[in-house]
């Protein structure tokens, strides 16, 4: 009798299960009725209330048929018995079974279709161990097992093995999904703490069972939480024990370890930390589809802030400089020209030679300001041509006041570092504590980056080496909305403020996820992935995860310059230094020149002495 009671109350908690959303099967509230006979009708009321089209029923075996007419009797929702076909109404079977050894053959002749959820009740036995039954019989539908004497509730995955329903646990696959329910399905999955991919790994999360607060976190992380939710696995975390955490593969074929060689010989089902798309991992695992792209660059020194002795000839290029002084020499030639035509012709030989000097200066005193006009009195020919240049220096000096005050007050920097060319024209080197794939990182077609392989040096340990001048540092940029760098050594912050993100990617590469060769799983895995991608979910963990655990100071990498004061500023020696510069340059001229004139002076006294006295040697 009790055997009846036990058996109601399955059916009306398979019939519950049936017409939920998400078919959540609650095993901790899991309740046998009392012995009482009304309380058993008061719970058989409250729980077969179902919208479910009809239940088929399958007796197999005596005590089976004997229990099937009260079966019939207490069911609110009907109960079909007969032959299924292909446009059979009823997707819900109850398979009531004897002896397990004996009937559960006989399921073989049933069409199961994969719509189809099938609850096999064992009445007398336990529930055995592994595998009991062919999956073959079931096809694509998802079947769970209980059995009496255990009073235990099982799942049946794809593979046959049972699996136990704990707690609140999804017993059937959401029919609203198109996902595949693996039913439980156990993964090993190899990964281990890698920013901003995976954190949590060493905090004591190992199982799909923890039941602990969950600090589990990272893109790749939430990728794979969400994904074994839907499609209904179970897992273990498992890091690898080498120091190289993802593997290398060897000459002879072989790998030395980490996750693509856990995923190789078979230890792992699934493992991810910034794997990429390239051989040789794709040709020895199951790469899913791409969740995000990797931009190969380096960090490079940041342009240098250049001194202000040239800022007085910045403002103009220099052909513009050229095209200013040929004005001046024609405008000077052609004033000295006309005054010797005119009425006041200047004096000749060494004067006249100097003539055209003193045309000049008031040429330049014109062009800088500083003079109006010659100082000679010039003809009434001369002033269209005077006149004429100081309008012309009038809009020549207006527009290089203007630029000059730009250039004294807003700081001028070097050429930025944006391409390996450039690179290796500033005689930069790059080094790392392991050789690192040359092939994959480069494109060993382009000249500029075979030159640049030859500038690598190898360091044993790591050491400071950012701070120098002429290094670069190789990383990783992901793309996206959000980029975020990951640099291949560790860098502290007082160096990471000397370094900005190279512009040119020296390779790029796809990240994705790593499955065992031939998985049964890539197929599922890569639908919820690119239904992630396609949402938007992925790209906004992504900035989720950047946001909160990454350091603000490296999206600093990628500004060219960092202007941590942005408002004005006063004018220091440093800015105005180059006039100080042309000024001293000009006293050192003058004192030059009156050197020279004194010393010219000084000799042609000692040459006319020296004519005065030979002859008079002669003349004695």
């Amino acid at each position: 009798a009790w055997g009846g009671v036990f058996l109601h109350c399955s059916l009306i908690l398979f019939t519950a299960n049936f017409h939920s959303c998400n078919s959540l099967l609650d095993i901790e509230k899991f309740s046998f009725p009392s012995k009482s006979e009304i309380k058993f009708h008061v719970s058989l009321y409250l729980k077969l209330y179902s919208e479910f089209k009809c239940i088929n029923f399958i007796s197999l075996g005596e005590e089976a048929e004997d229990i099937g007419p009260d079966l019939y009797k207490t069911s609110l929702t009907p109960v079909v018995i007969g032959h299924n076909y292909i446009k059979f109404p009823c997707q819900g079977y109850f398979v009531l079974v004897d002896r397990k050894e004996e009937n559960l053959d006989s399921l073989k002749y049933i069409h199961f279709r994969s719509q189809d959820n099938v609850i096999i009740f064992i009445l007398n036995d336990d529930c055995p161990r592994g595998k009991f039954l062919d999956v073959r019989i079931f096809g694509e539908s998802q079947v769970a097992v209980i059995c009496s004497g255990t009073k235990s509730t099982y799942r049946l995955d794809t593979a046959g093995d049972l699996h136990i329903v704990s707690g609140s646990t999804n017993l059937f696959q959401d029919k609203t999904s198109s996902f595949k329910n693996y039913m439980g399905r156990f993964l090993t999955v190899s990964t281990f703490h890698c920013p901003p991919f995976s954190y949590g790994t060493g905090d004591g999360v190992t199982t799909s069972s923890y039941k602990g607060d969950s600090v589990l976190d990272g893109i790749e992380m939430k990728i794979f939480l969400e994904i074994s939710k839907r499609l209904n696995f179970t897992w273990r975390l498992q890091e690898p024990p080498e120091s190289n955490k993802w593997g290398q593969k060897f000459e002879n074929g072989s790998w030395s370890g980490g996750i693509l060689g856990a995923l190789v010989e078979g230890k792992a089902d699934l493992g991810f930390c910034f794997l990429w798309l390239v051989d040789p991992q794709a040709s020895d695992v199951d790469i899913t589809f791409p969740w995000n792209a990797v931009c190969n660059t380096f960090l490079v020194p940041r342009p240098q802030r250049l001194n202000q002795l040239s800022a007085v000839f910045l403002p103009f290029r220099f052909s513009l400089w050229v095209t200013i002084s040929v004005a001046t020499t024609i405008t000077t030639t052609l004033l000295w020209f006309l005054t010797r035509l005119g009425s006041q012709s200047l004096q000749r030989d060494s004067e006249g030679r100097l003539s055209w000097g003193k045309c000049l200066l008031d040429m330049v005193g014109i062009l800088t300001m500083a003079n109006a006009k010659p100082s000679q009195n010039g003809s009434y020919n001369l002033r269209h041509l005077i006149n004429s240049w100081a309008v012309f220096t009038l809009l020549i000096t207006t527009a290089y006041s203007s630029g000059l005050v730009s250039h004294l007050t807003v700081p001028t920097y070097s050429e930025p570092l944006d391409s390996i060319g450039d690179l290796v024209k500033a005689n930069i080197y790059w080094s790392a504590t392991y050789y690192p794939a040359m092939e994959n990182l480069f494109d060993v077609e382009n000249p500029w980056h075979r030159r640049f392989i030859r500038k690598f040096q190898f360091f044993a340990k790591e050491s400071s080496l950012a701070r120098r001048r002429n290094h670069a540092v190789i990383g990783y940029a992901l793309e996206g909305k959000i980029p975020y760098f990951l640099e291949g050594a560790p860098l502290y912050a007082d160096e990471l403020a000397d370094l900005r993100v190279m512009r040119e990617c020296i390779s790029r590469y796809f990240v994705s996820f790593g499955l065992a060769k031939n998985s049964p799983y890539t197929t599922a895995f890569n639908e919820v992935l690119v239904r992630l991608i396609e949402a938007g979910i992925v790209q906004h963990w992504k900035e989720s995860v950047v946001y909160r655990r990454v350091d603000p100071a490296m999206s600093n990498l990628f500004a060219d310059y960092l202007n941590y004061n942005k408002g004005p500023k006063m004018l220091k020696m440093e800015n105005i230094q180059g006039a100080f510069l042309l000024l001293g340059a000009g006293i050192l001229i003058c004192i030059l020149v009156l050197f020279v004139e004194l010393s010219l002076q000084w000799m042609s006294k000692i040459y006319t002495a020296m004519l005065t006295i030979v002859p008079t040697l002669d003349s004695t």
